[in-house]
């Protein structure tokens, strides 16, 4: 395997498994985030906030292990692609000032 190719699998894997385990240990604060961003139906988002983390966990762990690698880093691309997207995209609080949204559940007024 070619070890540049071995160390951007673990960098990804690193990412997303830090993320996950955030999320993992506070879905209510991931679900407070994303119902705060107002991103997604509102019927989706407490399953979106326990689903999310473990989707990462797992992508990370597979990384890790080398299973389906080209797959798997296309799946954590399109994470990254949608998340970053996002968070590239100020938002409105309840008052009209402008908030930029970061993914872990704070914010911070620009």
């Amino acid at each position: 395997m070619n070890i540049s190719l071995l160390l951007v699998q673990v960098y990804l894997a690193s990412i997303l498994g830090v993320s996950g385990l955030a999320k993992a240990v506070n879905p209510k604060q991931f679900a407070s985030t994303l119902q705060y961003q107002r991103i997604l139906p509102e019927w989706s988002i407490d399953w979106i906030s326990y689903l999310v983390p473990w989707l990462e966990i797992t992508l990370a762990i597979l990384l890790v292990m080398g299973v389906l690698p080209i797959a798997v880093s296309m799946i954590t691309m399109l994470i990254f692609i949608s998340f970053f997207g996002r968070r590239s995209y100020p938002t409105k609080d309840e008052s009209g000032q402008t908030v930029r949204m970061l993914w872990y559940g704070t914010s911070t007024k620009s």
